[in-house]
């Protein structure tokens, strides 16, 4: 904090500051150590010109509140010294290396996808193969955007390439979240109707409902997406029949407005096939209760 300017308007600025800070001597030492210029004040400290401040009466009850305030958080960033703008970004890999199961599912993300839903999507999946003798689900993640993909949150996450590689699952899920009302992928259009002929039960989650559209696998049958993109999705789709809720698993085709709706979809995914009591003990074990229904 370089506090410039002279004369009587630096002595009462300086007075003010002090008489700011009575309470708080360590919040002054931090905000007087970080003007100093042995402390290496630089183009990231904030500049306070006091010429332009207007130390009168009417200012001192809101303004010094609010400036109290500024100034605290600047000296706990100061103490801290936290380079915000030097943050890294975080790469996981979240493509396990595991058998076929009895029921295998793949997981097609487009980048800015939304990796909480992902991961709750596939712990439903973890948990029945913990509670059950022998593993139920395995299942893949894979991308037809590279193996590098970035999610909504800014983390980088390593999956596997899709292609006509991967191998046949019972289910596909597509996630998508901003922006992917504008994606256009030729390659994973084609894969997901080869994949729907071939009886494979696909699945939008989320943005990634559009892409499941474009395909065309949603014409005529029930379908739901995110509240804030219901209507824009229904003007766009017209020959969908487009239902405000959290999931619709009426037909071959599945969709999910996503969130924390996948884990309910996933939960009565399970409870279809294997009975309501063991999803049931998978809501027990993820304290997700009630289940809840498509609407």
């Amino acid at each position: 904090m370089d506090m410039r300017d002279g004369g009587t308007r630096f002595c009462r600025f300086n007075r003010g500051i002090r008489d700011l800070f009575g309470r708080d001597r360590h919040v002054w030492a931090f905000a007087g150590g970080i003007s100093c210029s042995s402390n290496r004040a630089g183009q990231d400290d904030v500049v306070i010109h006091v010429g332009r401040l207007p130390f009168s009466p009417a200012w001192c009850g809101e303004g010094l509140k609010f400036c109290r305030l500024s100034a605290i958080s600047l000296a706990i960033v100061a103490k801290n010294r936290t380079p915000i703008r030097r943050l890294k970004t975080v790469e996981i890999d979240i493509s396990p290396k595991m058998a076929p199961a009895q029921i295998h599912a793949v997981f097609i993300v487009v980048p800015r996808f939304n990796i909480t839903t992902l991961i709750t999507m596939i712990e439903a999946m973890r948990i029945a193969n913990y509670l059950a003798p022998v593993p139920i689900f395995s299942w893949e993640i894979a991308s037809f955007d590279g193996i590098k993909i970035t999610a909504s949150n800014g983390m980088t996450t390593t999956v596997e390439t899709a292609d006509d590689t991967l191998q046949p699952a019972k289910f596909a899920f597509v996630l998508g979240s901003w922006g992917t009302e504008h994606y256009a992928n030729k390659h994973l259009i084609t894969w997901l109707r080869k994949r729907a002929r071939a009886g494979t039960r696909i699945c939008g989650v989320e943005l990634g409902c559009y892409i499941v559209a474009r395909a065309g696998l949603l014409d005529g049958k029930p379908a739901t997406i995110h509240w804030s993109w219901l209507n824009g999705f229904r003007e766009t789709f017209d020959r969908i029949d487009m239902r405000d809720g959290l999931f619709t698993l009426d037909s071959k085709v599945m969709t999910c407005a996503g969130g924390l709706a996948g884990v309910d979809l996933m939960l009565r995914l399970i409870e279809e096939l294997q009975g309501s009591s063991f999803s049931g003990e998978i809501a027990d074990q993820m304290l997700h209760h009630p289940i809840r229904n498509a609407v």
